[in-house]
């Protein structure tokens, strides 16, 4: 409720967010080159109910919203190293049947788990890990005989790539809307996680679809990178 004391500061001005849609996932199709994930996206379906079709071999139209949350659940946390007891622990299921949807999540996506695989491996022959444009993050326990730092260094290892890697597209986006917002009244007021909030004067609410098109356009993948747009008079009736 703490955004909806964020107001506009022009008189019938909109409090606008433009939020990257699933970018961290965009970015793990277009990295590991997953036929299954980029087909997804790219015919810009819902990536959790494709998931869901695969993890439960039901047609797309036949998932069930208790099937699509695993799912969601699944992509983010697989992506990132999660194991079968921290998933189990997390859908409130027994550890076996989450080493099952977890192999089967791996069986679905090869492509996938062979780029986090790859990832790991390179990080243990480096000792650091490099995002899409060069930034390096030094991973010195990636090698550790403690097997809890060991593992926690697995999952930077990955982590890094892709948030590294969408935290750039991100700056990528913010320094093209501050073309777009040179001489314009209307303001970028701040960046957070993969959202942008602008406050938008009722006199250049054209601004919106240029300001879309920088920040989908700011960097090429080969999946499309999306944006969805909310408004109101306040940050919290934007969402």
């Amino acid at each position: 409720k703490i955004r909806a004391g964020f107001v506009s500061q022009f008189p019938k001005g909109q409090i606008v967010s433009m939020d990257y849609s699933q970018i961290e996932l965009r970015l793990l199709a277009h990295l590991s080159k997953d036929k299954a994930m980029c087909d997804a996206f790219s015919h810009n379906e819902d990536i959790h109910s494709k998931t869901a079709s695969y993890l439960f071999d039901v047609e797309l139209d036949c998932v069930s919203n208790t099937k699509r949350d695993i799912a969601k659940t699944v992509n983010f946390g697989i992506t990132y190293g999660q194991g079968a007891t921290a998933l189990a622990s997390q859908l409130d299921i027994p550890r076996a049947e989450a080493q099952d949807i977890i192999q089967n999540y791996h069986k679905q996506f090869p492509s996938l788990s062979a780029f986090i695989s790859e990832c790991i491996q390179k990080a243990k022959a480096d000792g650091f890990v490099t995002t899409m444009f060069g930034r390096k993050r030094h991973l010195p326990d990636i090698n550790s005989g403690n097997g809890a730092r060991r593992s926690f260094s697995e999952r930077m290892a990955v982590n890094t790539h892709i948030q590294g890697s969408a935290a750039e597209i991100m700056k990528l986006g913010m320094i093209a809307v501050f073309d777009i917002l040179k001489e314009a009244k209307s303001q970028l007021l701040i960046q957070v996680h993969d959202e942008l909030v602008f406050d938008i004067t009722d006199d250049e609410i054209v601004l919106l679809e240029p300001l879309k098109q920088a920040l989908e356009e700011a960097y090429t993948l080969q999946v499309p990178l999306t944006v969805s747009i909310g408004s109101g008079p306040n940050w919290q009736d934007s969402k």
